[in-house]
């Protein structure tokens, strides 16, 4: 689950990278978690200190609150973090009155986080976090 968020926290193309360059370093050699780290901080240029911090060494689950309006072609997203901010990729699914879904990551890493996110055509539903990795109030 966590390598799953890190994932869509920093993207494929970093996550990968970050893979691959963690592998040919530490091969047939004992690894930390703070190596894997490194690798993916390298890979993604942020500083993933917090993710690991939060998703590896505690319990907190992060609490969120999101929000949504819906003007002519977009729809803007808003992610509040209560409590303690935790790094975390929010999954937003777009779901079109034509049966069309498009699914997106919004990475909240900041106690307030707003997207304007361009529609392809009319919304007729958006879900937060398909896949229940945190806990979302007041949807």
């Amino acid at each position: 689950m966590v390598m799953h968020m890190l994932r869509r926290l920093i993207g494929d193309d970093a996550f990968f990278r970050g893979i691959r360059a963690f592998y040919a370093e530490w091969r047939f050699k004992k690894a930390g978690t703070d190596d894997l780290r490194v690798a993916m901080e390298k890979a993604s240029g942020s500083d993933l200190n917090a993710f690991f911090e939060a998703w590896i060494f505690r319990t907190e689950i992060p609490q969120l609150h999101v929000r949504h309006t819906v003007q002519g072609s977009t729809a803007t997203v808003t992610v509040e973090q209560r409590g303690e901010v935790i790094p975390v990729p929010v999954s937003i699914t777009l779901v079109y009155t034509s049966g069309n879904t498009e699914r997106l990551t919004i990475p909240v890493t900041e106690r307030s986080v707003t997207r304007t996110l361009p529609l392809t055509g009319t919304l007729r539903e958006l879900v937060v976090n398909q896949e229940d990795s945190v806990a979302v109030f007041d949807r």
